[in-house]
């Protein structure tokens, strides 16, 4: 099968099926990027820093140009700017000179992980130990984000002027377990996936459930809207009630790597082959009910 590419150096790309092979579906992988922009200057060495990535996720998505859909993937880190926040969700306190628009305190701010991340998991860790400038942070802005923002939401309106439907996955990882996610500091073990859709506001209910009940097949305990309940990138576009439906898949990263130094598992091949059966599943799904307009 042929594949198109468009591909921004050092920012992002996007592989997508020849157009006479095309099906309405989008995938992204936002956080999986391990090049690291001499411009982070950050006080962390890159190896820790690299705790934070989504390893290996756009990997593990490689196959859906196959299945007739596209893939979109950032090569820069999250810690550097997260793609998947509000262009408000920037701590006021990482900035040497203030910020000329309103900006709002969240769940992620709150744990240093808003636009800019100031913390670095799993010990939460300082990133910086500098503030940053106006002038690098709206850098980062035009560089990268919007990049990636607009090419998500040309790739979604694209697909859905073509066929009236998308099917919109957004693909990420998350650590096995955390402290963060409980109220006493104690450690939280966590799923072998997480389905998040905000609960219910941002994707068909059918297509949530054959999700929840295709991956449940495999044997993996499924999670939904615990912990992740998909943020920016599945509340921007997404629009249930118009035939574009976003969905945030979040894979426990002890299922197919080492946590500590990202090397993949040994049967790293045969996880990747259970996400291209899925990938091929929910190709099948838009086949059978998502209508040509």
């Amino acid at each position: 099968m042929t594949t198109k590419i468009c591909h921004i150096e050092n920012v992002l790309d996007v592989r997508d099926a020849a157009v006479a092979v095309q099906r309405p579906l989008v995938f992204d992988s936002p956080h999986s990027g391990t090049t690291y922009p001499l411009s982070f200057d950050a006080a962390l060495p890159v190896s820790q820093l690299r705790r934070a990535e989504d390893t290996h996720v756009d990997d593990l998505y490689g196959a859906a140009p196959a299945h007739g859909g596209a893939l979109l993937r950032a090569f820069y880190p999250r810690a550097f700017i997260d793609a998947n926040r509000k262009l408000s969700e920037l701590d006021p306190s990482l900035l040497e000179d203030g910020w000329a628009d309103p900006l709002q305190t969240s769940s992620k701010t709150g744990v240093g992980s808003g636009l800019i991340w100031s913390l670095c998991p799993p010990d939460q860790a300082p990133i910086y130990d500098r503030k940053l400038s106006r002038a690098e942070v709206q850098d980062r802005i035009a560089r990268y984000y919007r990049p990636y923002h607009m090419i998500l939401r040309d790739l979604i309106r694209e697909r859905h002027g073509r066929f009236g439907q998308v099917l919109h996955v957004n693909c990420h990882s998350m650590r096995s377990s955390s402290r963060l996610d409980r109220a006493d500091g104690a450690e939280n073990q966590r799923p072998d996936f997480i389905l998040g859709d905000r609960d219910g506001t941002t994707c068909d209910p059918d297509f949530f459930a054959f999700l929840h009940e295709t991956i449940s097949g495999y044997g993996f305990s499924v999670g939904r809207n615990e912990i992740f309940r998909g943020q920016e990138l599945v509340a921007a576009y997404s629009a249930p009630g118009a035939g574009v439906s976003s969905v945030q898949i979040e894979i426990n990263r002890g299922l197919y790597m080492n946590e500590e130094t990202t090397e993949r598992r040994p049967d790293y091949d045969a996880f990747r082959d259970v996400i291209t059966d899925l990938i091929g599943k929910i190709a099948s799904y838009a086949d059978a009910c998502v209508a040509p307009a």
